[in-house]
């Protein structure tokens, strides 16, 4: 399963990582719900990390490192 957060999709390794952390942080229990948890995120990418924001301060932050070039 390939995760989408604001347009962007993201592969199934990372869908898996960001899946999993919310799972175990939240009160969601099926992958399939975590799509619509990210809806409000927003995804930005620096030089080596892929960043979820979450719409406020309490939110899960989740920063994934891009792979080498």
């Amino acid at each position: 399963m390939n995760i989408t957060v604001n347009g962007r999709t993201l592969n199934e390794s990372r869908s898996y990582l960001i899946a999993r952390e919310i799972i175990r942080e939240t009160e969601i229990e099926h992958p399939m719900d975590v799509e619509s948890f990210l809806q409000e995120y927003t995804i930005e990418e620096c030089e080596k990390f892929i960043i979820l924001r979450p719409p406020t301060v309490e939110g899960i932050h989740i920063s994934l490192l891009k792979p080498s070039k």
